[in-house]
């Protein structure tokens, strides 16, 4: 995934995914746990700067989805 999308942390647990990109445009954080994806942003963007972080979760989103149809998890994308 970070190739599409940059950098990212990532944190692994028995049942859950958490991946967070790292460096700009800013902080994306995608939670992930078996049939269920949340995406949260940081609320202090404005402007020019919020339209480029919410074109990133977007970004995210789509791949998760992708992935969803194809019956892959996140994080098996390289």
């Amino acid at each position: 995934m970070s190739r599409e999308i940059g950098p990212v942390e990532s944190e692994k647990y028995l049942y859950s995914l958490t991946l967070e990109t790292v460096g700009p445009p800013g902080r994306v954080q995608l939670d992930y746990c078996g049939d269920t994806a949340n995406i949260e942003i940081a609320y202090r963007y404005s402007g020019p700067a919020a339209l480029e972080v919410m074109e990133l979760a977007y970004r995210i989103a789509r791949i998760v989805e992708e992935e969803s149809h194809r019956g892959r998890k996140p994080s098996d994308r390289p």
